[in-house]
């Protein structure tokens, strides 16, 4: 029997620098800039601007990449990002060294003073950790190993959260009653947006996204693996 191979149109939304942007996200960055801003490659606007620092790129995973020194330099997007309550936040990242003695922070959302979340480090045990402030936390037993990369993505929905590492969930957490995790900031190497560094990583990052979706496990895969086209088999009708 004949079997007829169709492209699936919706792996593939747009190209733009060195990588692809699958499942249209609503801003990602492939920080390829050698210094200053590093610009939004969905176009939304969303710019990273740096703080408390410059932030000099390196060899990144897919091309160049931002370098974090662990003490102070972190990027904030210049304008808030509209998200609701469910979301999913994708980096590749790769630690220098476990230094700062407290907690590094891949990423954060949120300000201070109000509810914020944040991708980090343990500073006990150098493990992968989801916060949420207010809620149950995403703690797993996963150690990056120093100078490797690792893709991260954390997929948020009102009823809990889910930690993948390179395409695999390591830990996940169930919200009762649901909850809103809903946010307007972005930050890098930071907890949260406003006020000095927080909790700063010596660590370089790459190609980091924002969806408005929860990204299912095959999305996290096509991603984690940067599946430019991806083919389905179907029986003719």
């Amino acid at each position: 029997m004949a079997f007829i191979v169709k492209r699936d149109p919706s792996l593939i939304i747009k190209k733009g620098g060195t990588g692809e942007l699958l499942y249209n996200p609503i801003a990602f960055w492939h920080l390829e800039e050698s210094s200053g801003n590093r610009i939004d490659a969905t176009n939304g606007g969303y710019t990273l601007s740096e703080g408390d620092g410059s932030v000099p790129n390196t060899i990144g995973k897919i091309g160049n990449a931002a370098s974090f020194n662990g003490t102070s330099n972190k990027f904030l997007t210049n304008s808030s990002i509209s998200v609701g309550s469910t979301f999913s936040i994708a980096c590749w990242v790769k630690l220098n060294s476990y230094s700062p003695s407290n907690e590094k922070a891949i990423w954060g959302c949120g300000t201070s003073g109000n509810h914020f979340i944040s991708l980090y480090i343990q500073n006990s045990n150098n493990t992968f950790t989801f916060y949420n402030d207010g809620v149950s936390d995403i703690i797993t037993s996963f150690v990056p190993a120093l100078n490797t990369w690792y893709h991260t993505v954390i997929a948020v929905t009102p009823n809990g959260a889910k930690l993948y590492i390179d395409g695999n969930l390591i830990g996940s957490v169930v919200y009762s009653p649901s909850f809103d995790s809903s946010w307007t900031n972005f930050s890098l190497s930071n907890f949260y947006t406003d006020g000095p560094a927080g909790y700063p990583i010596d660590a370089v990052i790459d190609e980091a996204g924002i969806w408005d979706i929860e990204l299912s496990q095959e999305q996290v895969t096509n991603i984690y693996r940067n599946i430019p086209t991806v083919f389905k088999i179907k029986k003719p009708t």
